[in-house]
């Protein structure tokens, strides 16, 4: 998935694990059909290698174009059923530490506490370097000032994402009571948490059955 945030995943974990009846009965089918094949059946050329991986891939790219979908769905009905808009999940893409933009979906108390951190941080910086004397606040003082030890001190201020989810526990415990008790009052809104649930699933059985990782 952005990959989710891990607060969401800890909140419906409990429910979206649930596999559909049968669906390990027929991977188990599958593997023992796989099992049975003699190794010269296995040997294949290399450009038939090649494309079943393209095909692979391809199909992993589908299903999760899928997840996020049904990722969307779940997170819109959740947004418009909950009784506080700070629970309200947002997606969106971020580069963290990477030139390529992730996918992450967290709760809008989450992005509010990021934000408010950030800004402490660029404050105490601001303050900590214009007490020396010669800052004016530009783009280019700060790209001098980078390397000094007060304007490292500042960029510790930011909270990382653990100390974030851990500084608004009383938050994160709440809105996981809001989505057990959506999801018994619910029927539409249990559904949509089990499709994105056996989505997930069907990513880690493809991705185990072609490329050996989970």
């Amino acid at each position: 998935m952005r990959k989710m945030f891990p607060v969401v995943v800890l909140a419906l974990s409990p429910l979206i694990n649930a596999q559909e009846p049968g669906l390990q009965q027929q991977v188990s089918a599958e593997q023992s059909s796989q099992n049975s094949q003699s190794p010269q059946e296995l040997k294949l050329p290399q450009q038939y290698l090649e494309e079943i991986t393209v095909r692979g891939e391809q199909t992993i790219i589908s299903i999760r174009n899928q997840i996020e979908r049904a990722e969307d769905d779940l997170y819109s009905l959740f947004n418009e059923l909950n009784s506080n808009d700070d629970f309200d999940i947002v997606c969106r893409k971020r580069k963290r530490n990477s030139h390529i933009a992730r996918r992450e979906c967290e709760p809008m108390f989450l992005t509010k506490a990021r934000r408010a951190s950030t800004v402490m941080a660029m404050r105490s910086i601001r303050e900590d370097l214009s007490s020396v004397g010669g800052f004016s606040g530009t783009a280019g003082d700060f790209s001098s000032a980078s390397g000094s030890p007060m304007f490292q001190q500042g960029l510790n201020m930011i909270l990382s994402e653990q100390e974030l989810a851990e500084g608004e526990q009383t938050m994160v415990e709440a809105m996981q009571a809001e989505m057990l008790r959506i999801a018994t009052e619910n029927p539409e809104y249990l559904e949509a948490l089990m499709r994105v649930g056996k989505l997930k699933q069907v990513l880690s059985e493809e991705r185990m059955e072609k490329f050996g990782i989970p």
